[in-house]
């Protein structure tokens, strides 16, 4: 996991060169040819961002970048409309609404835990619908309190919550 800090530009090809797996979140975009991120999305095999400020429709840019980088997953964060992404093995988009199980305080750093959480759940070898749904649940809890730097749940609580909304 690699975030869109010039820092990690150099990681890049390491990471690639080894045959790692990378996921990237490049948070807004509103070109897909952004210089800044250009790099981070040409390496990326998972490709996360913000519908925030995009220039189209978020399924037109989806589309617009499965057809430009290679990325496996793309998902591009709803706020509260959910999360949109496409996979390249089954060549499908699927859009997901929101966890809405209440109690939203503050959404800083909610489209970050959305990242991480799929990560989590993606590389512990859930499929990518499972692995999404879990981590809009892990974001819903996330929102539940104020700051960006708090309120993380544990995967009993995701998995408590997931069961009992029926995701």
């Amino acid at each position: 996991m690699l975030c869109n800090s010039n820092f990690n530009r150099a990681l890049l090809p390491i990471a690639k060169n080894s045959g790692k797996p990378i996921a990237t979140d490049v948070h807004v975009l509103s070109d897909i040819n952004d210089p800044f991120n250009r790099d981070f999305m040409s390496y990326a095999d998972i490709l996360f961002l913000s519908d925030e400020d995009l220039p189209a429709s978020p399924e037109q840019f989806l589309i617009s970048l499965k057809n430009t980088y290679a990325a496996k997953i793309v998902a591009i964060g709803l706020g509260g409309d959910g999360v949109i992404y496409y996979e390249r093995d089954t060549d499908t988009v699927t859009k997901l609404p929101i966890a809405n199980i209440g109690g939203v305080v503050n959404t800083i750093g909610a489209g970050d835990a959305l990242f991480t959480a799929f990560n989590h759940y993606y590389f512990k070898g859930l499929n990518t619908a499972e692995a999404m749904k879990r981590a809009e649940v892990f974001a819903a809890l996330k929102i539940r309190h104020g700051g960006g730097a708090i309120g993380f749940p544990t995967e009993d609580m995701v998995e408590e919550v997931y069961r009992s909304y029926g995701f």
